[in-house]
């Protein structure tokens, strides 16, 4: 049966590339989008990684029985194909985005540069404030995160004055801030995401209108020097110093980049990974045990209550799933990345992850039509790529933490906006893919049309 495993993963990682490139290329779809990084986390966290389990000669953490390949390979199908469905077929996503969060602070190089201190002042809550119960998740968050979004005003502010070189130097350094930021800590993921949002700031702010195959070229260029960035973070993650501080912890790994490079086996830390191992070990445990339908739901309602005060609060599937095979009292304390279809076997099989697919897709496609109806709003572009590493590793890790970060993006994003509309008005953004009579019945008094809008060649 583990050649059936190989066989769907190659089958997997062309479907997914196919529905990333094929619609891009006939124009039918943006090329940088939540789904479109969902799909490529996807080939390579559940596409990649069935190839590198079905060809392994041991498994990792369980030993599964021919079940539980079919098991994998019946619940990706059940999610995939729901979700896709509802993507591409389903339109109150995109009609819902026509009527809500239409209203935005000024997008102009001066409140661009403005809103550094507000990012500033995130990133110091987070490295000063003192990591309280409740606060400091959110100080967390807000630090984090804000450190991308200035990466993405600054590009916004020099986009639309390229020659201005203050503004330049400004952006180099929003960029070096955000890499030494994302780097502390596990690091990996916010790391990803200061990759990811260049090339995003750079398609959305108007790269979208060229060549498609001058973008795919700059696009791999990027992406061929994020990865090797990407590996070599990886790789010295955890070997560091713990004595440092804060910021000595972030430079260190930094430096460290290249010398981690003389490590073999690199190839396991870009392709597959672990992802597949740990959902088959969730199949094999809960096969026999009692299943927790809506876990995840639980997990992310439940998770902004501190554990001191509730003890009993839920735990992550990745964090139990080690102690409860035995793989912790063997190896040590570890957290597994389950996937989409491990926390499917632990709620209850294929129809959750059916459900799933469908409020997911729903979600990316909810917010992928508000990019597209306004492509050079900085502050929908700052959700994206603040939470740009989360949405790709989606496929491989624990969902419910990851829709956690991913709401943590979300409403780092929101805060700032409050803050520049109170400081320097709204404007009201009306979409520019409905028709005459839909735009004059929400034409208000006051709006701002997209710059990037074009009627005749929407997509």
């Amino acid at each position: 049966m583990k050649e059936w495993l190989v066989i769907f993963g190659w089958l997997f990682v062309a479907a997914s590339g196919a529905l990333i490139l094929v619609p891009y290329l006939r124009r039918k779809q943006d090329l940088l989008t939540s789904w479109t990084l969902f799909m490529f986390g996807s080939m390579n966290f559940v596409g990649f990684a069935a190839i590198q389990s079905g060809n392994s000669l041991n498994h990792l953490y369980t030993s599964p029985s021919s079940d539980d390949y079919v098991t994998f390979m019946v619940g990706a199908v059940a999610f995939y194909a729901v979700a896709i469905f509802t993507y591409y077929f389903i339109k109150f996503p995109t009609k819902l985005s026509h009527r809500v969060l239409r209203k935005w602070p000024p997008r102009n190089p001066s409140v661009m540069v403005k809103l550094m201190p507000v990012c500033v002042a995130l990133v110091l809550g987070m490295v000063f404030v003192p990591n309280v119960q409740f606060l400091g998740q959110f100080m967390l968050f807000f630090g984090l995160y804000g450190a991308i979004y200035a990466v993405v005003f600054m590009f916004s502010a020099w986009r639309q004055r390229p020659f201005n070189v203050f503004l330049l130097i400004g952006l180099v350094v929003a960029i070096a801030v955000a890499f030494v930021i994302t780097n502390t800590g596990y690091g990996r993921r916010d790391f990803l995401s200061v990759i990811v949002t260049v090339p995003l700031c750079w398609y959305w702010l108007g790269g979208r209108r060229r060549s498609p195959y001058r973008v795919l070229a700059s696009i791999a260029m990027w992406g061929a020097l994020a990865m090797v960035a990407l590996a070599g973070v990886s790789l010295v993650r955890a070997n560091t110093n713990t004595d440092n501080t804060f910021i000595q912890s972030a430079i260190a790994k930094i430096k460290a980049i290249p010398l981690s490079f003389s490590i073999r086996s690199n190839s396991e830390v870009l392709f597959g990974g672990d992802a597949v191992e740990a959902s088959l070990a969730a199949i094999h445990y809960y096969a026999v045990r009692p299943v927790h339908p809506f876990f995840t739901v639980m997990y992310v309602v439940s998770n902004p209550v501190p554990r001191a005060w509730w003890p009993e609060k839920p735990q992550a599937l990745g964090q139990t799933l080690p102690k409860d095979i035995g793989y912790t009292s063997l190896h040590g304390p570890i957290n597994f990345g389950p996937g989409i279809v491990g926390h499917g076997a632990q709620e209850g099989g294929a129809w959750i992850l059916a459900i799933y697919g469908f409020v997911f897709a729903c979600v990316w496609k909810f917010f992928d039509s508000l990019l597209v109806e306004d492509p050079d709003n900085p502050y929908l572009i700052g959700i994206l790529g603040s939470v740009s590493g989360q949405v790709i590793a989606f496929a491989r890790g624990d969902i419910g933490l990851f829709w956690v970060l991913i709401l943590g993006g979300f409403i780092t994003g929101m805060v700032i906006s409050i803050i520049a509309r109170m400081l320097f008005g709204t404007e009201k953004i009306l979409p520019h893919t409905v028709t005459e009579d839909q735009l004059m019945e929400m034409l208000g008094d006051d709006y701002h049309s997209p710059v990037s809008a074009q009627w005749e060649n929407s997509y």
